[in-house]
């Protein structure tokens, strides 16, 4: 909608505006800084132009003898040393000079795009094969990074990639288990670790595709884990979480005050103890809660609801095991807000 490279449901799960093109008004754009590895709602979280002209020149130049240092874990860096594998020295240069004159991020993302030939590909995978592994904490990074911007081609190429993200012998694991090939290339290239997708399956019983279709959302599958973990053993025990009040008690006095008169015949009185303990009551209840409950992740605020059609009862749970609102949403509401709240069960 900004122009930003964005999309809505990206920028609603990241808290960027979906109407400015620059939401921490740094000069950069959003998607160039997201996709970068930058904050964009941090201003400064970002190298300059020339930062990232030198980085992409350094990696181009050096490329392999010089990635192991510290001052070289960025992602410019490896895509420097990418397109030294295909580009020939003037191609480079006119990277670099675009860099310095233009928008850093775009320009590179740019010759990236610029589709090497099949050979070039596997030599660009290496490169981030090798990036990865000297730099773990950046591999979520370079997945996603790859996965947008290096087109994989072939199955040799998509083979590449994952073993790119998970390492030779997991990548075979999750292969064995009948993952499909597609499948499991696009989910390495939305950051999702052989873990967090092991716990997904086996635990939760959601299938491979479903967490593909789940994380384009751009849900956090760690997050998601937590949350269902949390369901299965029945964290939610009564506990309410302090939101944005800071304190347990006044939160609760305020949805007891807000929800229960008008949705569950209560006083909404915070002095009301029983007709409080009521309200928690039925959203412990409703957590735990099998037959016509259906589950969403709610992308906004990254809680777990639960949600019961036939009666219109919505409650919500956090990453702490603690509820934090019960109350009647129409349907309406949840179908058509297909970005925030995601179906996972």
């Amino acid at each position: 909608m900004d122009n930003d490279c964005l999309a809505d449901g990206i920028e609603f799960a990241i808290s960027t505006d979906t109407f400015e093109y620059d939401t921490d008004n740094d000069g950069y754009n959003d998607g160039d800084e997201y996709y970068g590895g930058y904050n964009p709602l941090v201003p400064g979280d970002h190298n300059d132009p020339l930062t990232i002209a030198r980085e992409v020149f350094l990696g181009a130049i050096l490329g392999e003898w010089a990635y192991e240092m510290p001052i070289h874990d960025n992602l410019y860096y490896m895509a420097g040393w990418m397109i030294s594998g295909y580009a020939v020295a003037g191609d480079i240069r006119d990277v670099v000079v675009s860099i310095t004159s233009l928008n850093g991020a775009g320009a590179l993302l740019n010759s990236l795009c610029a589709a090497p030939v099949a050979g070039d590909i596997a030599k660009t995978l290496k490169v981030a094969e090798k990036f990865g592994a000297k730099h773990p904490d950046q591999a979520v990074k370079i997945a996603r990074f790859v996965g947008k911007y290096v087109p994989l081609k072939t199955v040799d190429d998509k083979l590449q990639a994952i073993i790119c993200f998970y390492g030779e012998d997991s990548a075979k694991a999750l292969l064995d288990r009948g993952i499909q090939l597609n499948t499991l290339t696009d989910l390495a290239a939305q950051g999702v670790k052989r873990s967090d997708l092991e716990q997904l399956i086996d635990i939760h019983h959601i299938p491979a595709e479903d967490v593909l279709n789940i994380v384009r959302h751009n849900v956090d599958p760690v997050k998601l884990v937590k949350l269902l973990d949390n369901l299965k053993n029945e964290a939610y025990k009564g506990q309410w979480s302090p939101g944005k009040r800071g304190c347990s008690e006044a939160n609760l006095d305020y949805h007891f005050r807000k929800h229960g008169p008008k949705d569950f015949g209560l006083s909404g009185n915070p002095g009301d103890a029983f007709g409080k303990q009521k309200y928690v009551d039925a959203a412990v209840e409703s957590m735990k809660k099998q037959d016509g409950m259906e589950i969403y992740y709610d992308n906004w605020n990254h809680n777990i609801v639960k949600y019961e059609r036939s009666t219109e009862r919505f409650v919500v749970g956090n990453l702490d095991g603690e509820l934090a609102s019960l109350f009647k949403r129409p349907f309406n509401e949840i179908d058509k807000n297909l970005n925030r709240f995601i179906r996972i069960g």
